[in-house]
């Protein structure tokens, strides 16, 4: 089995390599040889690269006069040629940044409208017609074409209101908490009958054991969930569909983020509990046994789980600030506090700090450490963690969060009342200016909403980390209740007042 998965490793991690370098030489042809066709051309060179390009560079290669020469030009080839989910992708990207914008939205809207989509023979659309928006940042264009998708979807195959099969719910941390939502609204019947169903592969379940209670709560409320052998392809033409949730009494879709909040608040009521799941008993046995034979969390301290994003990707303004990190691991431990790290490895050298853990470097197998982050996740005094999918499990346990150095902000809002949201600044540099939080969430400077750094830097924005003085208050405020438990705090440090994308969730403290 091991020389099965290495094999299956070394044959994807070959095979990224090959398509990188084929796609470094297709751009260097495309750039250098240009007699060649520009449709072919336009598909094979990298879209950021137009965005750095001066009227001159676009006169060089023989592409067009300036930027808005060329984005008329791939308009015309997506307005009269066959459909091509390559080109539509390069060209919803560009228009983001054409002076001509409100044109081609509107463009378009009509165009995926009028589009004969062909869903037997099309990979799944949304990278390609609504990932360019929200890439840029632009998450109500987003939410348009979804909507649009998805009831042409169900157009195509004669089909009610429904999830058909889907296969991305349960996968990944994140998306596994976002079913969590779903079978939180089926447990109280928030959206009425609904006979969704969802697939899931072993192989792709990234927390095992936190799947397991999941699948049995699934069960108890009937919501159907079947395993399959076939292997996960996010681009084949299965069923991906987390951002929407049927109502099949009103033959309509709605925004799942939206519904959070609102379901959130009305279980809350219903079942006077803050936990939706529960760990079992011998499992947390088990789990302290493994911490004493490491010597961790042995002081009867109160102790904070914390959970980072620190991928090197193209998304990195997701990530937490190191600096904020440190800040906050001092000023639990200065309260007599531990601080334990799941799903993160070692940086800056923490592990060295006295009460700081990190699981990720205990050499436990995997299991081990899936049932330590259970532990972390429903036994910590609170939860902190930023904009990635390990954030979210805590407050399925009751567990109070606090949502640091959060970007974007447009899209959702955390939905637990026990959590709080610390947002990312944005520096506007046009303007030389600090936005303000409902400027920055607005659809002037949509562009600042991009998880790139280089896309923001771009559109002229800096997004800095949060507040290190707003993240103090909050975590006496957390201490204070959660530790010490005072009564009659005052909560007005938070800012609910502000523009927020959903009305009922999370505290914000901007």
């Amino acid at each position: 089995m091991r020389t099965l998965n290495f094999l299956i490793k070394f044959k994807r991690k070959f095979s990224s390599i090959f398509r990188s370098f084929l796609s470094i030489l297709l751009e260097y042809i495309s750039l250098k040889f240009k007699f060649l066709n520009f449709y072919f051309r336009i598909l094979n060179i990298n879209y950021f690269k137009y965005l750095e390009f001066s009227d001159y560079h676009f006169k060089k290669y023989k592409l067009a006069e300036n930027f808005e020469d060329l984005l008329c030009k791939i308009f015309n080839l997506v307005k009269y040629k066959k459909l091509n989910i390559y080109l539509i992708k390069i060209f919803f990207f560009l228009i983001n940044y054409s002076s001509n914008r409100i044109f081609y939205k509107n463009f378009i809207k009509e165009y995926i409208q009028n589009c004969d989509f062909d869903f037997n023979k099309l990979p799944n659309l949304f990278p390609f017609v609504v990932g360019p928006f929200i890439e840029v940042g632009d998450y109500r264009m987003a939410d348009t074409l979804i909507l649009i998708l998805r009831k042409k979807k169900d157009y195509f195959f004669q089909r009610k209101v429904g999830l058909y099969s889907e296969r991305s719910h349960l996968t990944a941390i994140g998306h596994l908490c976002l079913f969590s939502y779903y079978l939180k609204s089926r447990e109280i019947k928030f959206i009425g009958k609904d006979n969704s169903s969802f697939l899931y592969n072993k192989l792709n379940i990234s927390n095992n054991l936190f799947f397991e209670i999941i699948k049995s709560k699934a069960k108890e409320i009937g919501v159907t969930i079947e395993e399959t052998s076939k292997e996960y392809d996010y681009l084949s033409t299965e069923d991906h569909e987390m951002e929407l949730w049927p109502c099949q009494d009103k033959n309509k879709y709605f925004f799942a983020r939206e519904m959070h909040g609102l379901v959130e608040k009305k279980w809350g009521e219903i079942y006077n509990c803050n936990a939706f799941y529960k760990v079992d008993s011998k499992l947390i046995e088990k789990a302290e046994e493994i911490l004493r034979s490491f010597k961790l969390l042995q002081s009867n301290k109160w102790f904070v789980g914390i959970h980072l994003r620190t991928s090197k990707d193209k998304r990195t303004l997701r990530n937490a600030s190191f600096e904020n990190v440190l800040n906050i691991c001092n000023f639990i431990k200065d309260r007599g506090g531990e601080v334990v790290f799941t799903g993160t490895n070692n940086f800056m050298n923490l592990i060295s700090n006295k009460n700081i853990y990190f699981l990720n470097e205990l050499g436990v197998g995997k299991t081990e450490n899936q049932l330590l982050q259970l532990y972390v996740w429903s036994k910590a005094t609170f939860f902190i963690g930023n904009q990635s999918g390990g954030t979210h499990p805590p407050s399925l346990f009751g567990t109070p969060t606090i949502w640091i150095d959060v970007h974007p902000t447009v899209q959702a809002r955390h939905p637990s009342e026990l959590d709080t949201i610390l947002p990312k600044r944005v520096f506007d540099l046009t303007n030389n200016k600090l936005l303000t939080f409902e400027e920055s969430n607005s659809d002037l400077h949509f562009k600042c909403q991009t998880e790139s750094e280089h896309l923001a830097s771009i559109s002229n924005y800096k997004v800095l980390p949060a507040d290190k003085y707003s993240i103090q208050k909050v975590l006496e405020f957390y201490i204070s209740k959660y530790v010490y438990q005072t009564e009659n705090l005052n909560d007005d440090l938070f800012d609910n007042s502000q523009f927020v994308p959903q009305k009922l969730g999370a505290n914000y403290k901007i």
